[in-house]
């Protein structure tokens, strides 16, 4: 299979999206993530008519500053180890209509956006200038060549519905990539079933969460060498989560990121080649996408209708993703490690 490749910086700001479920409408045309007009087929501005799943704010570029001659610039070039996508044919189907390749387009625009938006000072004085995303898919067997591993500057896992203790040869098979890039000190990080498989393939433990169920926007308190680690004041932040296994044991030499007081290990980093993630950056950024699977869990029984009426209340709290993202993007550029 070839590698797909999507560049998350915005080039042009103005995009073209089309939305299925609304068929006299000809197109959106969006500047930021800020609607400026909506027309019918027949050129009547409708914007009026034209509901908003979530809150949309405009992003404000950054006032201009001027940048010194010798400030360090940096491209990552990441692969994106989707492995949740096909999960969500079969569970939230709708899901693909505004994200048509899953968790791939997620990751994209959460990249694209938090690159945007970040400066120099937010970045250990680096300029991103582009985050690329190349699509390997490890359930169909699909991962990068040596020859690409060479010119990638780490690997993202993404969310699934699997077990990291299933027995299905994918999740074997991925165990197995994962002891190997641990051996050669390739970088991996990623969100929710990534600390899961990282710990299972190379020491840890991995069960169904021991309290139980954990969903919505929580607040992870940092450990002490967590905030060592990404340095600054930051004691605590704020995140979705959806998860029902963890982590009940870290692998040798890992260092816990942090807890919420329900599930114990919500991420954790290990040397300065591993940092995994509990929390959902890209369901932060857009919450219909997390309301979306906690209505089916409800439907279908797979998850207690109290919890999910208690979690979509605080749904569209605010979090602090783009921080959390920021950590990620310092850790690419190689400036975290315990």
């Amino acid at each position: 299979m070839g590698t797909v490749l999507l560049s998350s910086k915005i080039i042009a700001r103005r995009r073209w999206r089309f939305r299925k479920d609304f068929s006299d409408l000809t197109a959106i045309l969006l500047y930021g993530r800020g609607i400026l007009e909506i027309t019918n087929r027949y050129g009547q501005n409708v914007s009026s008519r034209m509901p908003r799943p979530y809150p949309i704010t405009p992003l404000l570029p950054h006032p201009a500053t001027p940048s010194p001659l010798n400030m360090p610039s940096k491209t990552l070039r990441l692969a994106s180890f989707d492995v949740g996508t096909d999960d969500l044919r079969w569970w939230a189907p709708e899901l693909l209509e505004r994200y048509p390749d899953g968790f791939y387009t997620m990751h994209c625009q959460l990249f694209d956006e938090v690159c945007e938006q970040s400066q120099p000072e937010d970045l250990g004085g680096v300029e991103l200038t582009q985050v690329e995303l190349i699509k390997y898919e490890p359930r169909k067997g699909h991962y990068p060549t040596d020859a690409e591993l060479a010119e990638l500057d780490g690997i993202v896992i993404s969310g699934s519905a699997a077990g990291a203790y299933d027995q299905d040869d994918w999740v074997l098979q991925l165990q197995e990539v994962i002891r190997d890039y641990h051996d050669r000190q390739i970088k991996l990080s990623g969100f929710s079933f990534a600390p899961q498989i990282v710990a299972q393939a190379i020491g840890g433990k991995v069960e169904k969460n021991p309290p139980g169920t954990e969903l919505s926007v929580v607040t992870i308190n940092l450990t002490e060498a967590a905030q060592q680690y990404f340095g600054g004041d930051r004691t605590s932040y704020a995140i979705q989560v959806h998860h029902n296994d963890g982590v009940t044991q870290l692998p040798p030499g890992a260092v816990s990121l942090g807890t919420s007081g329900v599930t114990e290990y919500l991420g954790w980093m290990l040397g300065g080649h591993i940092l995994v993630f509990s929390g959902h950056p890209e369901y932060s950024r857009d919450p219909w996408i997390l309301e979306r699977m906690m209505i089916v869990e409800r439907r279908d029984r797979l998850v207690p209708a109290q919890l999910i009426d208690y979690g979509l209340q605080n749904l569209w709290n605010p979090t602090d993703y783009v921080w959390q993202t920021q950590q990620q993007f310092r850790f690419f550029l190689g400036q975290l490690s315990v």
